[in-house]
């Protein structure tokens, strides 16, 4: 399967550059030039890769590398015009696993990234066994590639969709508030409407559940919240 790779640079020819030369690799590319609809990318869409630029309209390549890592741990490369000593010390000190000063060969780069991504599989590897999947009935979660599948069959889900089905999951019977799950799910800082819980949850009971009028997996504890039954 290919590797999918996010990039993001407000130079629009040399990202169009990068994308085209790495599509003639096998690799699946994504482009944007807005640090907003990256992160908004990386949120919604499982990547193997992301490729960041310094600046953005709106957001810089450490707080895009920050907020990604609130939620992800992706493999982050910042692709950059500052090329001091404390510069890249701060890329990293921000969550990026490699660090390309500018201008950059791009043979080099593409060497840069097999090796991240090699480095992060063998990573993946070697953890222990009993924290690459959760097994629950019928559901199967793989925490490495985070993907889930249900009856042996591959379940395509968003990021939060995930994260959400992962925290029911992994203590089946147990019953999350609403605030609960919220607070876990998308942070203290989450000012959205309360109603995006239930959509989430709606939306995995169309995808998991034989019946989603009648769910048997994700379950509701009226006026409390919801639960996971085996």
């Amino acid at each position: 399967m290919a590797k999918k790779i996010l990039a993001a640079d407000n130079d629009s020819l040399l990202i169009n550059r990068l994308k085209s030369s790495l599509e003639q690799d096998g690799y699946e590319v994504t482009i944007t030039d807005n640090g907003a609809e990256a992160l908004d990318l990386a949120q919604k869409y499982w990547y193997d890769l992301v490729i960041m630029e310094a600046v953005f309209r709106g957001m810089d390549d450490y707080e895009l590398c920050e907020r990604i890592r609130e939620f992800s741990d992706v493999p982050i490369i910042i692709v950059s015009e500052r090329n001091k000593p404390m510069d890249k010390i701060m890329g990293f000190d921000y969550g990026a696993d490699d660090y390309v000063s500018k201008p950059y060969n791009t043979r080099e780069l593409k060497i840069r990234i097999r090796k991240v991504l090699n480095r992060f599989r063998k990573d993946a590897s070697n953890r222990p066994e009993a924290s690459h999947t959760i097994v629950a009935g019928r559901l199967r979660l793989d925490q490495d590639s985070r993907s889930a599948m249900i009856d042996g069959r591959k379940i395509d889900l968003t990021v939060k969709e995930y994260q959400l089905l992962k925290e029911l999951v992994s203590r089946p019977g147990k019953i999350f508030t609403r605030n609960a799950l919220i607070f876990k799910i998308w942070g203290t800082e989450f000012n959205g409407d309360e109603k995006t819980l239930d959509v989430h949850i709606r939306r995995l009971r169309n995808k998991i559940e034989d019946d989603p009028s009648h769910p048997q997996m994700i379950r509701t504890k009226w006026g409390v919240g919801y639960y996971f039954s085996i």
